[in-house]
């Protein structure tokens, strides 16, 4: 048997079947703050040459097997300390692996967000008569507000002045460098970046 666990959005890509109502759960969690990983299992036909089977192949055909969800309560002082560093005129930042949803409920409940929340990420739903240009979208917290972006176009500035934002390392990482310097300079929270993103 194997058993894989992961970000509930990567372990869908995974799943034979996506469960009815496995988005709306899984937010729903996030959006009030958890951590939330997904669980899934697959038996194999035969275990002998396990070590030699390619990763890919081991984890694709998997049946859901449920959330973990961890809630991880704030440390007392840290709403005290974000407001003493926003009102000594220091700029708070947070890096995180989180979850979008997870790190946008964390800013906004620290301090660091006052504005309405926008995340800049891959586009959640694929259509393949969408322009091929649009590889990544704005959305709000709720995801009622969705609007598609591409790596190559000019960023509009005037959403800095409007929300606070939220950008993943996947934004990050295709944004075209002149993009890439004026998310960094008008960004909150910066979500789901790995040790290469926080590195570059």
């Amino acid at each position: 048997m194997i058993g894989c666990k992961g970000a509930p959005e990567t372990i869908a890509e995974r799943l034979s079947h996506i469960p009815t109502g496995y988005e709306k759960v899984y937010k729903s969690f996030t959006r009030s703050g958890s951590r939330v990983l997904a669980l899934s299992y697959k038996f194999l036909d035969n275990e002998r040459g396990i070590d030699q089977i390619d990763r890919a192949k081991v984890e694709s055909g998997l049946t859901f097997a449920g959330f973990m969800v961890f809630h991880c309560p704030m440390k007392t002082d840290a709403i005290e300390t974000i407001n003493m560093l926003n009102q000594s005129s220091h700029r708070s930042v947070m890096i995180t692996g989180d979850n979008p949803l997870t790190a946008c409920h964390v800013a906004r409940e620290v301090g660091i967000a006052a504005k309405p929340i926008i995340i800049l990420d891959k586009p959640e739903f694929t259509n393949v008569e969408v322009d091929s240009s649009i590889d990544l979208e704005w959305r709000d917290v709720e995801e009622t507000n969705i609007k598609p972006a591409s790596s190559s176009s000019p960023l509009d500035i005037s959403m800095f002045g409007k929300y606070d934002i939220c950008v993943t390392g996947y934004a990050i990482q295709n944004y075209k460098i002149i993009g890439s310097l004026n998310i960094l300079s008008g960004t909150l929270s910066f979500i789901r970046v790995s040790l290469l993103h926080k590195r570059n």
